[in-house]
C-alpha cells in the first residue's frame, strides 16, 4: 500500500474565494434573519398579551437560529485564516472551554427555572394544601376562556367564586396551582359545566393566609407538563460534562512524520492517547465496550423519559372516552407512540434478564499487535457457562466516516474485515480456551479522527436457548508497524 506522505508546513492556506464567501453569507443569513423574526413575533405577542408569559420559555429557539447565523456571518467575514487560527488554537482552548461550559449553564438555568415555576412549585403547594381547610363557595362566573395568537388558540378555566372564612368575606379565582391555558376545549368545558351545576361547590382556603384559596388541590397529569423543561436541564448538564472531559486530538495524518536518532515524538502521532496502548509482550485483558448494568440504566432512563411524556396523551385520550367525547385523531396520531413505549418496557425486562448471563474475559498477546503478525486471543467464562449452547467469537474491523448532506450529519459504516475465531458447541471450549489468529499485512489498523474511524473489536455471542443471549463487544487496537 502505497502512501502520499506531505512535509508538514509545506501547505499553504488559500484564501476563500469572494463568491464562496457571499454564497455562505446567504446561507448563515437565512438563519439569523428567521431567528429574528420569531424573536420579534414572540416578544410582540408578550408585550401585548396575546401568549402566556410561559412562552418566554421558548425564546430560546429563535436566540439559537440567530447565534448560528449571525455567528457564522462574523467568522466568514471577520474570523482568523487558517494559518493563524492554527497558532492560537492551544491558547483559545481554555476560552472555548468556558464558553461551553456558560452555554450548558444556560440550558440548566433555564429549565431549572422553568421546572420550579411549572413543576415543583405546583407540587409544593398541592402538598400544603392538603392541610387547608374547606369552605363552601358561591360560583359567580364560569367559562371557558379562549386565548387567540399566531400559534392558534387555547383555552383556560376561568371560575370566579365567593367564600368566607372567619367571618370575613373573599373572592378567588384560582382553579388550579398551575394555571395557563392550553389546546383542548372539552376537558376545560366539561369542568365548568360541573361546577356551574354543582349544588354545594367547596373551595380550599389556606387559614395562613384566607385570601389564599384554590379549587382543585389534587395532583393531575396536569402537572407533568413541568417534566418537559427537564429535557432542557439534561441536555446542558450533558454539554457541560462533554466539554470538560473531552480531550483535543491533534489532527495527525495517516503516518507519522520520521523522528531523528536522538529525539522522540512528544505526542502520540496516531491519534492516541499516550499511554493507551500496551507495548509488553505480557497478555492484555480486554475490557467490554458497554456494562449489562449500563444498559439497563440508558434503557430504564429512555423508558421512563418515553413514557412519562406519552403518558400525558394517553391520559387525555383516555378522559375523551370516558366522557364520550373520544379525540380519535389524538387516539390514532398516539398508537405508535404507545408501542414504542411497550418496546421499550420489554426491552427493560430483556435486560434485566440479561444480568444473569454468564460474562467473558478475554485475554490478548501480545499487549500490541501490528498488521501481518500474529496474536492469541484467551477467554474465560464467568458464571453458568453450562446454559451457553452455541459460542461464537469474531474479529472485526470497521470503517466509519461522518460526513454532511445538507443540514444532516451522517455516519455510514462498512465492515472492511472479519474473520471467525471460535465457532463451537464443546461445553469445555465454551467455558475457556484459546486460538492464535493473523493479522493481514495489507489491513488498516486503528485510527479515529474527527471524521473518520478505523474500528477494530473482538465481538463474543453465546447462545442461550429461550433467554437473552450473551453478547458482548471488545474494542481492541491493532497499531500501525513502526518506520524502519
Amino acid at each position: 500500500m502505497r502512501f502520499n506522505i506531505t512535509t508538514r508546513g509545506s501547505n499553504k492556506s488559500k484564501p476563500d474565494s469572494l463568491g464562496s464567501k457571499i454564497a455562505s453569507t446567504v446561507f448563515f443569513s437565512v438563519f439569523g434573519i428567521v431567528g429574528t423574526v420569531f424573536m420579534v413575533m414572540m416578544i410582540w405577542a408578550l408585550i401585548k398579551k396575546e401568549t402566556e408569559w410561559h412562552t418566554v420559555f421558548f425564546l430560546i429557539i429563535p436566540l439559537i437560529f440567530m447565534a448560528v447565523g449571525f455567528g457564522g456571518i462574523y467568522a466568514i467575514w471577520f474570523g482568523k485564516d487558517k494559518v493563524k487560527a492554527k497558532a492560537s488554537k492551544a491558547k483559545s482552548a481554555k476560552t472555548g472551554k468556558v464558553a461551553g461550559v456558560l452555554f450548558g449553564l444556560v440550558f440548566v438555568l433555564v429549565g431549572t427555572g422553568f421546572s420550579y415555576w411549572l413543576l415543583i412549585r405546583p407540587l409544593i403547594k398541592t402538598q400544603q394544601a392538603k392541610s387547608w381547610a374547606e369552605a363552601p363557595c358561591t360560583i359567580i362566573s364560569a367559562e371557558v376562556g379562549s386565548h387567540s395568537d399566531s400559534d392558534g388558540t387555547t383555552y383556560s378555566i376561568d371560575i370566579t367564586y365567593e367564600y368566607e372564612f372567619s367571618g370575613r368575606a373573599y373572592r378567588s379565582d384560582r382553579y388550579d396551582f398551575i394555571g395557563g391555558s392550553s389546546s383542548g376545549r372539552s376537558g376545560k368545558q366539561a369542568v365548568v359545566d360541573r361546577y356551574k351545576e354543582a349544588d354545594n361547590p367547596v373551595c380550599f382556603v389556606n387559614p395562613e393566609n384566607p385570601s389564599e384559596a384554590v379549587l382543585q388541590r389534587d395532583f393531575t397529569a396536569k402537572n407533568l407538563i413541568g417534566l418537559f423543561p427537564l429535557i432542557f436541564v439534561v441536555a446542558g448538564i450533558a454539554v457541560i460534562i462533554g466539554v470538560i472531559k473531552h480531550k483535543k486530538r491533534k489532527n495527525m495524518p495517516w503516518l507519522p512524520k520520521a523522528a531523528s536518532a536522538d529525539s522522540e515524538p512528544d505526542e502520540n502521532e496516531y491519534g492516541f492517547e499516550r499511554g493507551a496502548i500496551d507495548t509488553s509482550e505480557e497478555p492484555i485483558t480486554l475490557k467490554a465496550d458497554a456494562s449489562q448494568l449500563g444498559k439497563l440504566f440508558g434503557v430504564v432512563f429512555f423508558c421512563l423519559f418515553w413514557n412519562g411524556i406519552v403518558s400525558v396523551f394517553v391520559y387525555q385520550a383516555i378522559q375523551g372516552f370516558r366522557r364520550g367525547d373520544p379525540d380519535w385523531f389524538l387516539t390514532l396520531f398516539m398508537i405508535p407512540f404507545v408501542l414504542i413505549g411497550l418496546g421499550a418496557i420489554g426491552f427493560v425486562f430483556y435486560q434485566i434478564l440479561a444480568l444473569f448471563n454468564p460474562r467473558y474475559t478475554l485475554m490478548l498477546q501480545p499487549g500490541q499487535i501490528y498488521p501481518g503478525t500474529t496474536g492469541v486471543l484467551g477467554w474465560q467464562a464467568r458464571g453458568k457457562a453450562s446454559r451457553v449452547q452455541h459460542l461464537s467469537i469474531t474479529l472485526t474491523g470497521r470503517e466509519e466516516a461522518t460526513y454532511r448532506v445538507g443540514t444532516n450529519t451522517c455516519t455510514a459504516k462498512n465492515t472492511f474485515f472479519e474473520m471467525e475465531l471460535v465457532d463451537s458447541r464443546d461445553f469445555h471450549e465454551i467455558v475457556s480456551g484459546q486460538i492464535g489468529f493473523a493479522i493481514p499485512a495489507d489491513t488498516m489498523h486503528s485510527f479515529e479522527a474527527d471524521n473518520n474511524k478505523i474500528i477494530w473489536s473482538i465481538k463474543v455471542n453465546g447462545d442461550i436457548a429461550r433467554w437473552p443471549d450473551a453478547k458482548h463487544s471488545y474494542k481492541t487496537v491493532i497499531s500501525p508497524n513502526p518506520l524502519q
